[in-house]
């Protein structure tokens, strides 16, 4: 609308054109409108973007509105720049329809508007179904609304001038670009912002390089959609970027107190790639820019993670507002000594042990498969291993690394009093170990045997995990609350009680742990599963030591103390296919932490030692081993699902259910031409019983009890989940549930998607069902959803040998009264004082009945296990099609009819 008139006529041959600012080249234009100021474009402009999501969502949408001139360059008309991230951030990732002004920014008055433009813009994942709508709705087509304009402007967003200011302090373990005769580097770091840059001095032959240097770049305008970019180069025979790191001026703005002060920063980077790796990558940029079809088939989508470590950084940022006149500093400045001395005292030794039990679902083929997990520069490689009968990978394995970290005793106080009482500094676990990354590689046996080099060079990651310290040690969240004392306020965390049950310190009075083994002595043959003979694993007597350090932590060798399943991610550099699912690996982390006075002793008497070293030469023992497993029967309620894709041509899919479990698999009937199934249907039976879970805790855990079964649903009553987790805490090591929507098309099944259940959210008691998201291999792209539940029962229950009720409510009508007599449930009468009916008093309808008093779960009515009824409420769409009224009698006199629909509930209309 309003067009400012670029032609001699005083209107424009108008034209659109949409682009990105990561991909300038790659843009989109639509049809000339002649001789206008009001064109109506209809116009719908897809781009496709592949590539890292932080340059996507630095960048923003340019629309542009030209006049055109033939073969003469165009004029613009006005433009409209919008941020990625603005749209990314908006509910639903959509800007909604609307008026935008457009201005000329290259005209003397860019501020004023040259016209209106109407658009909205959507942002979708080219993997979802459905992304990004083809045409314009057709009842966006012919709306004419007034002109309403938003009150904003169209580039600024936040406004004024600052200085931001860099104090760059030191680097740390830097990685090595050229490697050369020796190991070095020659460092500097350069920040660029949308105003400017500015850099350090190079620091030659230096991994650990010290610059103390303050820089300053002026900002004018900036807008929260801007990036600051943080850059380690290294200036050598060719200057490289080794990493990049990138703080959104949002985030500081909005943080100052936080980046005000002194932080480290872990830098990443991309994995180096080879020859064929780039020839790959110059494929699907060139796929892109051929055309939709091409891209779709090459171009997968799938972005890289920067997964090498390059070491870490120590600055703090402020910014300062110059509104009042203020000129800025020198752009580069060395700081005075006094305010440099950080991290300058005697560093801190950790010792980690590393327990790997086993892999679900990974996708080797018939390879081996290897755990790695990496803390900083450092890592810890399981041995390699192949599946066994039921598709699961054992190691059952510890390992071992110990790392040395930078310490500032007057940041991170931790006096002798703290260690003696157990505490420990919740910010130097944070912030001065570098974060965690587990990784899990295709290896070859045969070149796993010819040694670690060989495997390393041939090995392909199929899936990783990037966490920090603190959540694979399984201790919780930090302190809110700073702990107090006569040596000032600091935030500590304790160890009393098996409260941080990974954290390890040394006994009370000593300088070692309380289960550290001197060098003459051995490692206690009952510790060892391979020692039949001697290994006992009883209540009284765990297959670990369990040593009390005098502040009641006994627990610190016991290795399934915070194991978790973790569920593997991947990226481009996974050798996965577009369908295949990372899997499942189950890992726990300890950390032994000495004293601050030990670590100084150590620079000048004897060094530290490992704890953990004699206890891995012993594998771990599995739950069989331990005997805490038992038998149970799976049962799967199956009810529906929705927003299912297709396999076949026509876009309708004929799915059924499949579900595997301890590689035991059952499967519901097909449902014909549906893509929103309905099966209800419950699978279980032979097949899903006498399944051996491991359960019922291990020796030595916390609340173990040494007994075979017992239903308590009444005595423990709302903390009927808690006494589950308590009393079947094992359970987190059992194997998943795979759930699976499957179609045959030509004789060959097509994965629709699937879906993963944790064994240990499996009641015995029918619960409730729920909806649960489908994917196929990454977990991050919607293929639907499905409706289930599950109950997992012990082989004790008395549900175990009952048989399942119907899925569905027994219910009847007046045609078929035959169920009401078989069940013998009262009639419910809908209708009189009971129920009201909104239309009519008296009406016949149809009757309903329920055996109100056989709802599932417990025996809180005094019914045998066997005559519940098993009654689940579930989510249902009705979908009625009204076409029309036909041969109304003339005496009614209608005039506006209206139909109304009342569905009858239990209760009610």
């Amino acid at each position: 609308r309003g067009l400012r008139g670029m032609g001699n006529h005083g209107m424009n041959e108008c034209k659109a054109r949409v682009s990105i600012s990561s991909e300038p080249d790659d843009f989109q234009v639509s049809k000339i409108h002649q001789k206008t100021v009001t064109p109506f474009f209809n116009f719908v402009s897809k781009i496709t973007y592949d590539g890292q999501p932080e340059e996507f969502l630095a960048s923003h949408l340019v629309i542009e509105i030209l006049h055109d001139r033939g073969i003469l360059n165009e004029k613009l008309v006005g433009l409209i720049q919008i941020g990625i991230l603005d749209v990314f951030l908006s509910r639903d990732h959509k800007v909604p329809l609307q008026w935008f002004p457009i201005s000329d920014i290259t005209c003397d008055e860019p501020a004023i508007p040259t016209g209106y433009v109407r658009l909205n813009v959507i942002i979708n994942t080219t993997d979802e179904p459905g992304a990004v709508q083809d045409d314009i709705p057709e009842a966006e087509r012919g709306r004419t609304e007034l002109l309403e304009i938003p009150r904003q402007h169209p580039f600024v967003t936040s406004t004024g001038m600052y200085n931001i200011i860099f104090k760059m302090f030191q680097g740390l373990d830097l990685r090595v670009v050229e490697k050369t005769l020796w190991e070095s580097a020659d460092p500097f770091v350069r920040i660029v912002v949308p105003t400017g840059e500015n850099r350090t001095d190079t620091r030659t032959s230096d991994l650990n390089p010290v610059w103390n240097q303050q820089l300053q770049i002026p900002m004018y305008e900036p807008m929260f959609r801007q990036m600051i970019y943080i850059e380690l180069w290294n200036e050598g025979m060719s200057t490289t970027l080794v990493s990049r790191m990138a703080i959104s001026w949002k985030d500081i703005f909005t943080n100052q107190d936080y980046f005000k002060q002194p932080q480290w920063y872990n830098l990443y980077c991309f994995p180096d790639k080879n020859f064929i790796d780039q020839s790959a990558a110059t494929i699907k940029w060139a796929a892109r820019k051929v055309g939709t079809k091409l891209a779709w088939k090459i171009g997968t989508g799938e972005f890289e993670e920067q997964s090498v470590y390059c070491g870490r950084l120590l600055f703090a940022v402020e910014i300062e507002d110059r509104e009042r006149g203020k000129a800025p500093s020198l752009a580069l400045t060395d700081m005075k000594p006094k305010d440099c001395k950080l991290f300058g005292d005697v560093r801190q030794k950790v010792f980690f042990r590393f327990q790997v039990f086993q892999a679900q679902g990974l996708n080797v083929g018939g390879a081996y498969a290897q755990v790695e997990l990496t803390i900083g520069r450092k890592t810890m490689k399981s041995k390699a291993v192949s599946s066994k009968a039921n598709g699961m990978f054992q190691w059952y394995e510890a390992l071992e690394l110990d790392d040395e970290y930078v310490y500032d005793d007057q940041i991170w106080q931790w006096t002798e009093e703290d260690y003696e009482a157990g505490r420990f500094p919740s910010s130097f676990l944070d912030r001065g170990i570098p974060s965690c990354l587990l990784r899990v590689f295709r290896c070859s046996g045969i070149a796993s045997a010819l040694g670690e080099g060989v495997n390393d060079a041939t090995r392909k990651l199929i899936g990783f995990y990037r966490c920090t310290l603190r959540e694979l040690l399984d201790i919780g969240e930090p302190p809110k609350q700073p702990y107090v004392d006569s040596s000032g306020s600091r935030m500590m965390e304790t160890t009393i009680l098996n409260a941080k049950g990974n954290v390890i310190l040394n006994k009370v009075g000593s300088s070692l742990p309380a289960f550290f083994i001197p060098a003459a002595d051995k490692v206690n043959q009952q510790f060892d599963p391979s020692q039949r003979s001697a290994f006992r694993a009883v209540p009284e007597n765990p297959p670990w030591p369990v040593m009390d350090d005098g502040r009641g932590n006994d627990i610190s060798m016991d290795p399934y103390k915070g194991m978790q399943c973790i569920m593997l991610a991947r990226d481009g550099t996974c050798d996965l296919e577009s369908t295949e699912f990372a899997g499942f690996v189950w890992v726990s982390l300890k950390a032994y932490f000495p004293s601050r006075e030990q670590c100084k002793s150590a620079k000048k008497g004897p060094p530290i030692l490992s704890p953990f070293t004699k206890y891995n030469t012993l594998r771990i023992p599995s739950p069989e081993e331990m005997h805490c497993t038992a038998y149970f029967g799976l049962r799967c309620h199956v009810s529906q699902a929705k927003d299912i894709a297709a396999a076949g041509p026509n876009g309708v899919a004929n799915a059924h259910v499949e579900v595997v479990v301890c590689g035991r698999s059952m499967a519901t009937h097909t449902v014909k031409m549906s893509n929103n199934p309905t099966w209800d249907m419950t699978l279980g039976g032979k097949k899903f019983n006498e399944i051996a879970l491991p359960c019922l805790g291990w020796p030595g855990c916390e609340n173990y009890e040494n007994t075979t079964y017992s239903v308590k649903d009444e005595e423990a009553g709302e903390e009927k989940g808690e006494y589950w987790l308590q009393q079947y805490w094992m359970l987190r090591s059992a194997p998943r549930i795979e759930v699976r929507v499957v179609e045959t098309v030509n004789g060959k099944k097509h994965l629709l998607g699937h879906c993963y259940v944790a064994p240990e959210q499996c009641f015995h008691t029918q619960q409730d069902p729920q909806w649960v998201e489908l994917f196929k291999g990454n977990p991050e792209v919607d293929e639907g959803k499905i409706l289930l539940s599950m109950q997992l029962i012990h082989s004790e229950d008395p549900l175990y040998k009952s048989v399942p009720g119907e899925l569905v409510p027994q219910r009847c009508d007046e045609t078929n009264g035959s169920k009401q007599v078989q069940s013998g449930a009262p009639v419910i009468e809908w209708g009189g004082d009971d129920v009201d009916i909104p239309w009519a008093d008296n009406l016949f309808v149809p009757n309903a009945y329920f055996d109100r008093t056989k709802m599932p779960s417990t025996a809180r009515f005094g019914l045998d296990a066997t005559e519940r009824a098993e009654v689940t409420m579930r989510e249902t769409k009705i979908q009625i099609q009204v076409l029309g009224l036909r041969h109304m009698s003339p005496s009614l006199k209608l005039t506006a009819p209206s139909l109304y629909a009342y569905v009858q509930t239990t209760e009610s209309w």
